[in-house]
């Protein structure tokens, strides 16, 4: 039935099945009896290697265990598991289990993945299970220098190696089954080979046409029986996707494998004849690189060593190129696009060489490790620090256990005792200091330890070093175990006696500051944050009518008027949110509040943030002084410099001032203005006859009606000097209007004065003669011209007659 069976298929197909059937019976005895004999041996290996390292861990970790150095000795078992890639190693420290009062006290490291490794928990059940299911243990105790048994060390292996083997095996069959296969064709190709030979012996002279790369350059011709045709088919198809993947395959073969076993490091594959190198993304990415950015040449990364490290690491290459290493392995820095450091873990080998070993081809991974290095360069940091504090610092530092025993203290702690910290550590007070001494301190530690908290007290010291003598303060923190146990106290003494005499000197000081601010005029007070008093001196109180104890808690709403209140806390609040002082004038009249005064009362105001020692705002300070009198001085010297001290009336230098934004709001306003010059008539005859005295009064007379002459209040008059005075009549909508004015003037200024002379009674007649112009003109004109204009219309009037008005526009031109 079989054979009928076969008969049906090609004889390739036949004498296929055949030495198919026959290799894998044969290749199935074999890694039968491979399979067992491989067990052996490798069983028999690991339980001897797991024997040693057993025994040799045992025997190097006596002395960390012996020294309770639990951290080193964990750091041993580590590398020791990594290194010899076993299951797990735990370590039982009898030593440690006493300590801390337990049955048993277990450490090591369990391989929960490939090259990964975590700490030991005998309360994970997944470490447990996988302990349990081990392929085997072993255990080794671990002997003292004196012969006791202080620990035990067991290694769990896995089959993890077996497994490797056995998938060895199955490969190195599955390439003995092929080369088998092979020789059986060549077997059947001579056997048929009247059928076969001549289209075989030239598909084999195709294929060996090959290019460099050892791909045939012709494809094969299709033809003879139809498994040579079936063949050349295949070899054609499979030519074709050679060429097209064989170059992308082998570049990429080595670099798949790394990144997969870098997990997630930067890969780079180097061609060393060339000084080409491919740098993953990752690789990249680490080193801040562009996606996009075209790095390809090994001296893109020599570029980016840092130069410290540059030719520390260029002769671990060169030494390992040239073979006196076994690898290239390297910690250094490289520098970032981006500027950055980068500490890097550098691994590389060499997986092509050529005939004579020169290496050509060389990949290797980058590992990020600035966080490892960080952590250790700072915990050798603090660990310099922790000396550096505990022998510098200036106070007393000690430690004691609950029994009263020192087990620590500091170089400043030997000068007072007198001795060096060998000496000191496990002895009490009572070796050092007399009873009396020995007994307060002992006293104060039970309080500590019995509060549970840090207490101080002050006490008097005399150094036995150099006999010192000083008021220090102790500060003694009782120590507490996990399971909240007291197991000691930490001291530390302060020397106080310069800040003792300091807080002396500081209140003599501040009674003396005191005396002087309550003793000064000025108003001072201090405020919260709240608004409230905190302190306010007598002359403030006094001024409030208040005592200062009373002031005390008190806000401003509840001492003045609310205006001034208000105007207060909205001051201290803008202070407080802009830290800058305040230093401005008030007038108290402006709230209401002028403390019975006949007239306003003006206060200077300073206000200042009172800051922590933080820079933190907490109050305000408040500083004001009475300048009333300087005020109404300015203010009266500002009016003399502006007024005519006869008349009151503005004079020329205010005038000035004030008429410009006449002129300018008639131009806003497009309305007319009217200037008045005047000048008396008979002025000089009353001056003469009379006496300057009564041609003052006549000026003052006549400031009166000059006066009631304005309209509104925008309107100016004022004395230019003499018996010459100016108006300003502003606001007006036509010339007619200034008319009734100017015919009010010039009844009002009409004054008869009686005078004697020679006997003879008789008036002196005073009187105006008034020039006017108007503002503004059909061309820009100038407020002195324009002063000119009624200047000269004035003149006009005295020349046809006095006692009349004029305006400038009436003037006629003179002939030329």
């Amino acid at each position: 039935m079989l054979k009928q069976r076969l008969m049906k298929h090609s004889l390739y197909v036949t004498l296929g099945s055949i030495i198919i059937a026959t290799v894998m019976l044969v290749l199935s005895i074999h890694l039968a009896i491979s399979h067992i004999q491989i067990t052996e041996r490798l069983t028999t290996e690991l339980k001897t290697d797991a024997h040693h390292t057993a025994k040799s861990l045992a025997k190097n970790l006596s002395p960390f265990i012996e020294s309770y150095a639990v951290a080193e000795y964990e750091t041993l078992v580590k590398n020791e598991t990594q290194h010899k890639d076993l299951l797990a190693i735990i370590v039982s420290n009898h030593k440690m289990a006493e300590i801390n009062d337990q049955r048993d006290y277990k450490t090591g490291f369990v391989q929960i993945q490939p090259n990964q490794f975590i700490e030991y928990d005998p309360n994970n059940p997944n470490q447990t299970h996988a302990l349990n299911n081990s392929y085997f243990s072993d255990i080794h105790k671990i002997y003292s220098d004196s012969g006791d048994v202080i620990g035990d060390i067991t290694l769990y292996v896995s089959n993890q190696k077996i497994e490797q083997a056995h998938n060895t095996l199955l490969v190195d069959s599955a390439i003995n089954m092929l080369i088998i296969v092979f020789s059986l064709t060549l077997l059947l190709f001579v056997t048929i080979r009247d059928f076969l030979l001549k289209p075989l012996s030239k598909t084999i002279s195709l294929i060996e046409q090959t290019d460099e790369t050892g791909i045939p350059t012709q494809e094969i011709e299709v033809s003879g029986p139809r498994e040579m045709t079936q063949l050349s088919q295949t070899i054609n198809t499979m030519l074709q996707a050679i060429k097209a993947s064989k170059a992308a395959l082998e570049e990429s073969e080595f670099r798949w494998k790394f990144a997969v076993d870098g997990s997630g490091d930067g890969l780079w594959d180097w061609q060393i004849e060339t000084g080409t190198v491919y740098y993953s993304p990752q690789w990249k990415k680490l080193l801040k690189c562009p996606p996009e950015a075209n790095v390809d040449n090994v001296t893109d990364w020599k570029n980016r060593l840092h130069p410290d490290d540059y030719q520390m690491v260029l002769d671990n290459m060169e030494q390992y190129i040239q073979g006196k290493t076994h690898r290239f392995d390297s910690e250094h820095r490289m520098i970032c696009d981006d500027g950055q450091i980068l500490w890097v873990h550098d691994r590389g080998i060499v997986v092509k060489r050529t005939q004579n070993g020169k290496p050509v081809r060389m990949i290797g991974t980058i590992s990020d490790i600035s966080d490892r290095i960080q952590a250790q360069q700072e915990l050798k940091h603090a660990h310099r620090i922790n000396k550096l504090i505990i022998e510098t610092i200036p106070d007393l530092l000690w430690l004691k256990d609950n029994e009263g025993r020192y087990l620590l203290c500091n170089s400043k702690f030997e000068q007072f005792f007198g001795a060096k910290k060998e000496k000191i550590i496990g002895n009490t007070d009572y070796d050092f200091v007399d009873q009396e001494l020995a007994d307060s301190f002992r006293e104060h530690d039970r309080h500590a330890m019995m509060a549970g908290k840090a207490v101080r007290n002050k006490v008097q010291l005399t150094f036995a070093s150099n006999g010192y003598t000083g008021l220090f303060e102790a500060t003694k923190v009782p120590l507490v175990s996990d399971d909240n146990q007291v197991i000691g106290i930490l001291g530390i003494g302060h020397d106080i006696t310069e800040l003792d005499q300091l807080i002396h000197q500081l209140n003599e000081t501040k009674q003396l500051l005191l005396s002087l601010v309550n003793a000064i005029p000025f108003f001072i007070y201090r405020l919260d944050l709240e608004g409230r008093f905190t302190f306010a001196n007598k002359a403030f109180s006094a001024y409030l009518q208040q005592s200062p104890e009373s002031l005390v808690g008190q806000n401003f709403y509840q001492i003045v008027p609310t205006a001034w209140a208000k105007e207060c806390q909205d001051e201290d609040q803008h202070l407080i949110e802009t830290r800058t002082p305040l230093h401005k004038t008030k007038s108290l009249s402006s709230t209401g509040q002028t403390n019975n005064h006949p007239q306003p009362q003006y206060l200077e105001i300073i206000k200042l943030p009172i800051f922590d020692f933080n820079q933190q705002i907490i109050g305000i300070q408040g500083i004001l002084w009475d300048v009333t009198e300087n005020i109404l001085s300015k203010q009266a010297l500002e009016h003399s410099a502006k007024h005519d001290s006869l008349t009151g009336l503005p004079n020329r230098y205010l005038f000035n001032e004030l008429i410009q934004t006449v002129m300018h709001r008639c131009d806003r306003n497009n309305h007319l203005m009217a200037l008045l010059y005047l000048d008396l008539d008979g002025f000089k005859e009353v001056n003469d006859n009379l006496g300057h005295e009564a041609g003052d009064q006549v000026l003052i007379d006549i400031a009166h009606p000059l006066k009631a002459a304005l309209i509104r209040k925008e309107d100016i008059v004022a004395r230019l000097g003499g018996d010459e005075f100016v108006i300003a009549i502003a606001d007006l909508k036509s010339k007619q209007e200034i008319i009734p004015i100017l015919e009010r003037l010039h009844t009002d200024l009409h004054l008869s004065i009686p005078c004697e002379k020679n006997g003879i009674s008789e008036q002196l007649e005073v009187t105006a003669s008034i020039g006017v112009s108007f503002y503004p003109q059909s061309r820009p004109i100038s407020f002195d011209e324009l002063l000119r204009q009624a200047d000269d219309a004035m003149y006009a009037a005295k020349n046809t007659g006095k006692n009349r008005y004029f305006f400038y526009e009436n003037i006629q031109p003179s002939p030329e």
